[in-house]
């Protein structure tokens, strides 16, 4: 799977993601994949090709999760600042925004 990661579509990875951030537990086999993930998509930069929901997605999975990948979180916070028109945001995407950009300033 880790190879293949570019296979997937935006859709697919935030759905994936989703699905993954509500296993109970924080089994170090699922914080890996979420690391490669995050690897993945800061490498490939094609934030373009993500919908401002599957941003939201994303960053409610890794909240669910509670993993932190400071890299991502800085990239997806500057290319919807860039990119997004934050009026088109829901309550629940921005408050995922700022909770990733929050947790990003920790590190």
């Amino acid at each position: 799977l880790f190879c293949k990661l570019e296979l997937f579509e935006p859709s697919d990875l935030s759905s994936i993601l989703l699905a993954l951030g509500t296993v109970e537990g924080s089994h170090h086999r699922t914080r890996l994949l979420f690391q490669k993930v995050a690897d993945h998509m800061v490498e490939s930069d094609e934030f373009d090709s993500f919908e401002p929901r599957e941003i939201s997605d994303v960053l409610e999975a890794y909240a669910t999760a509670d993993v932190v990948h400071p890299r991502l979180f800085a990239r997806l916070h500057a290319h919807v600042n860039a990119h997004v028109d934050s009026t088109s945001l829901g309550e629940n995407a921005r408050r995922n925004l700022v909770w990733a950009h929050e947790k990003a300033e920790q590190v």
